[in-house]
């Protein structure tokens, strides 16, 4: 791996205790992301301030887009498989790169762009290539702020056909 930009803090390795780790890293999204006021592109960042009541801790669902990920559950109750938010152990690590990353979307190591999905929306692509780690936004028009932006989520490419599929929409991009 390459030596990380100069604005780009440290990733927090997980050591061993999911609770420790989770709060350590909702302090930091309440510093990025709630205490502050994120732009791109002289437009405000929101994130997902809808709250769980199950997830035991009252965290925002912004924040959990940045630290989980779907993953397809057995459940011998209902005997079918159904979609629960998992860790993701690659991706909480680097949640302290996500705000960094918008702030400097600017910078050459750095990969913006716009891409239609399937389903028509244009969502905006923030890639830090050579660490595998991409901010996904997308607009979203409010009454009192005009145009926003809102974080959908944030991950890292962790197998080769994730960072394949990132460079095709990356070359498929508006």
């Amino acid at each position: 791996m390459s030596s990380l930009p100069v604005w780009l803090p440290d990733y927090i390795p997980f050591k061993g205790d999911w609770k420790r780790f989770i709060r350590t890293l909702y302090a930091i999204f309440e510093t990025d992301f709630k205490r502050s006021k994120p732009s791109y592109k002289g437009r405000m960042v929101w994130h997902d301030r809808r709250k769980d009541s199950t997830d035991g801790f009252g965290f925002e669902e912004g924040f959990w887009h940045l630290t989980t990920k779907d993953e397809w559950i057995y459940d011998p109750q209902i005997r079918k498989e159904r979609k629960e938010r998992v860790p993701d152990l690659p991706r909480s690590e680097r949640l302290p790169w996500c705000r960094p990353m918008i702030d400097h979307s600017g910078d050459a190591s750095v990969l913006t762009w716009e891409y239609e999905e399937k389903n028509g929306q244009v969502r905006t692509y923030i890639w830090l290539r050579k660490h595998d780690y991409v901010a996904i936004l997308r607009p979203r028009k409010t009454r009192d702020y005009g145009t926003v932006w809102m974080l959908v989520t944030a991950f890292f490419l962790d197998y080769r056909n994730a960072r394949t599929n990132m460079q095709l929409k990356y070359e498929r991009r508006k």
